[in-house]
């Protein structure tokens, strides 16, 4: 969809193509909603998500990101750069190399699901 949208804004052809809000290619391609008089678009609502004790283990946290206002111009342009510039398989920079803070032997075994604290990554007593 998006190549075909991208091929058509290329050529100045006209196209129609179902889009979200927020959505980093409505901004990218500067497109335009076509009228929605019975509102039926989810328009400027977008959600976070994440396990359910999250907000009890991480309040502070939680806070922050429920406090977070962007408008579409904004957040569109945010998404492109992570998606479009910094997205999977890209650097700007060289990896990162050495050691991870992470002990290699360990008494205690984290959960996966759960991420490292500072006690979880510093070194074991010898």
């Amino acid at each position: 969809m998006l190549a075909e949208l991208k091929k058509a804004v290329d050529a100045k052809n006209e196209i129609v193509v179902t889009l979200w809000h927020p959505f980093w290619a409505n901004t990218t391609f500067n497109m335009r909603d076509l009228k929605d008089p019975k509102g039926r678009s989810a328009r400027g609502r977008a959600s976070l998500l994440g396990r359910e004790d999250f907000a009890q283990e991480y309040p502070e946290i939680a806070k922050w990101l429920g406090s977070i206002k962007m408008d579409e111009a904004t957040h569109g342009s945010l998404e492109d750069l992570v998606v479009n510039t910094y997205g999977e398989g890209r650097r700007t920079r060289p990896p990162l190399t050495g050691p991870r803070s992470i002990p290699s032997t360990t008494s205690r075994s984290p959960d996966p699901a759960r991420p490292l604290t500072p006690a979880d990554s510093s070194p074991s007593p010898s």
